[in-house]
This record gives C-alpha cells, structure tokens and sequence, in this order.
C-alpha cells in the first residue's frame, strides 16, 4: 500500500495542475487498484497456504506409505522408486507437473494400510478371494488421501494406477483416455519398478525381459504413447534403478530388494 500513498502525494503535491474532475477520476482508478491488489493478495496468500498444507499432508500420507512397506522388505523404497520413474516418463512426456507427479508417485498405495498383513507378505500367488481384497486398495487409498484434504489431481494417480488401456483393469474398468493421464502415467512406472524389483514369490526379471513385457503390453496394459516413452528412454530409467541399487546396498538395508 506504500505505493499508493506514494502515488496520492506524487498527484497533489508534485502535479498541481490537474483540474478537480481529472483528480476524482484518478482517485476512483486507484481505489480500484488498491481494491485489485487487496483480493491478488488474499487470493495468493490462500493458494500458499493450501499449497503448504496440501505438501505436509502428501509428507502424512507418504510416511504412511512407507509403513505398509516397512511390513515386506521386498517392497520397501518402492513408492519413491514409482515415483521417480514417473518424473522421468512425465519430463518426456511434457506438460505435466513434476511435484504433482512425484508426490502422487509417493502415496499411491496408500490404500494397501487397509489391506490385511498377512496377504501383503504371502509367500506366493494370492487366491482369487485375497485378490479381490487386494483390488480395493486404490479405492480404498483414495478415501484416506480426501479425509486428508489431497488435491482431486493427486488422487487420480492413487486411485486409476490399476486401470489398464483396454478397460481391463481396476477398480473402475476405465477405457483408454477415460483413464486420467496420472493414472495411465503411475500405472507403467509402477509395473516397471515392480518388474525389475524381487518379490518373495520370484525373482527381479532382467532389464531386457521388462522391455518385452512393457512391448507386449502397449494398447493393452499400458497407454501405448507411454510404454513408448518408457522405451525409448529406456537407457535414463535403467541408470535410475541402477543408482537406486546401489543406495540399497550401500545403506545395508534390503539388499535383495533387487538382483545381483
């Protein structure tokens, strides 16, 4: 407000020449400028606000996370590890935004808090009955993330990361492009990591085998503009598993979440 004021002693001090009626016209202008910044300020200042909130509720929902994973080594580290794939299919991809992508990455099996121990560390193929409960975790990781105020466009990474481009998938059976572009984005990162990661029921499967199966999957599985991204950048994805790998070792945690 210091600059209106200064604008006001600017008018009647150093231009005395402007008749009454130019001064009421100015003055009216710069009501109106000060009632502008006035509502650009408040309007700023709750978008920072939300933004600040939204982030430590991300941060909530992410450590809630890794506590699912903290139940089986084999997946512990794999949300960030989602997460980072998807910053690299998004950087190609181009007009999305990193930290939304990043930060949907890091809570998108939140919903797995719902699901029961003993099939999260199952030693084997899960029965039809224990695939249905574990189908309802993207639904269920939605419910937690709008009790905590996420954003709707986080969510969508959290809740259509298990649809499948031929409407194959779940919860929903979206189609295509009726699968919101998060979902279809978190969905390959998601099986990439998975794939190139160990799980008590088999083995990592070796980087060239990935690629086969992100081949085989495009227009079925995956959006296939994406698994061709994936693919064609294929060499950065690998030096990120591969630098992933070698924090894992180094940390002396989990050291068969990967293969030799």
């Amino acid at each position: 407000m210091a600059s209106i004021g200064a604008i006001l002693s600017y008018l009647w001090v150093a231009q005395p020449i402007y008749e009454p009626q130019q001064m009421v016209y100015l003055l009216a202008q710069l009501a109106i400028l000060t009632i502008l910044f006035f509502f650009i300020y408040v309007i700023v200042k709750e978008l920072v606000a939300h933004s600040v909130v939204e982030t430590k509720h991300v941060q909530t929902v992410s450590s809630l996370s890794r506590s699912v994973e903290a139940k089986d080594y084999y997946t512990r580290g794999h949300s960030g590890r989602v997460a980072g794939i998807a910053v690299i299919l998004a950087a190609h991809y181009g007009g999305l935004d990193r930290k939304t992508v990043y930060s949907s990455g890091l809570i998108h099996d939140v919903g797995k808090l719902t699901t029961p121990d003993y099939i999260l560390i199952k030693n084997g193929p899960l029965t039809p009955k224990e695939q249905l409960e574990m189908r309802k975790h993207p639904l269920e990781g939605a419910k937690i993330c709008r009790s905590l105020g996420i954003s709707e466009e986080l969510i969508d990474g959290v809740l259509y990361h298990h649809e499948r481009w031929d409407g194959k998938g779940y919860p929903e059976g979206l189609i295509g492009e009726n699968i919101p572009l998060l979902g279809r984005l978190l969905c390959v990162a998601d099986c990439i990591d998975a794939m190139a990661s160990n799980r008590s029921y088999r083995q990592a499967l070796s980087f060239e085998h990935i690629c086969s199966e992100l081949e085989l999957g495009k227009g079925t599985q995956f959006d296939p503009h994406i698994a061709t991204l994936a693919l064609t950048h294929w060499e950065e994805i690998t030096q990120f598993i591969l630098e992933e790998r070698v924090k894992v070792v180094t940390s002396g945690e989990v050291s068969e979440v990967y293969a030799n």
